[in-house]
């Protein structure tokens, strides 16, 4: 969580104008980052992901799923997390307000998944259930 704070208060900090130096275009920075993504990211598949494959991956796939639903499912998932990460560049580029904007933003979305990942998975996976506690901590989340 404190990287991810990090990453919005620094967004906003390079794209935020005037300053002595200019300020790259939003999309430039969004690049900059992502490819420091991919690095982390292509460390931990090659090291972890890769060796463990039939159990992280192969045996976790529904029985009758096709290689063109999961092609296609996840070419959806790229295009949104794209266009996602479009928009919080482009949040962060709006000035002193940005990066709160951001946050804001950050946090319904945060809150959506945290509701929804329990309609959809609680019978599958008990822990993704609403329970007295989750929802108290929800209620002091938004309160705070």
């Amino acid at each position: 969580t404190a990287f991810v704070s990090a990453v919005y208060v620094m967004s906003n900090f390079l794209l935020a104008t005037p300053w002595e130096k200019s300020a790259p275009k939003p999309m430039v920075l969004a690049q900059i980052v992502g490819v420091m993504e991919t690095v982390v990211i292509s460390i931990y598949m090659v090291s972890y992901v890769l060796p463990n494959w039939q159990r992280l991956v192969v045996d976790e796939i529904a029985p009758g799923t096709t290689s063109l639903s999961i092609a296609l499912w996840y070419t959806a998932y790229l295009l949104v997390c794209g266009v996602h990460q479009y928009s919080f560049y482009f949040s962060c580029s709006l000035g002193p307000a940005g990066a709160v904007t951001a946050g804001v933003n950050k946090c319904v979305q945060t809150a959506i998944l945290f509701f929804l990942s329990s309609a959809f998975f609680c019978d599958t996976n008990p822990s993704q259930c609403l329970s007295t506690a989750k929802i108290w901590g929800a209620i002091l989340f938004f309160l705070s």
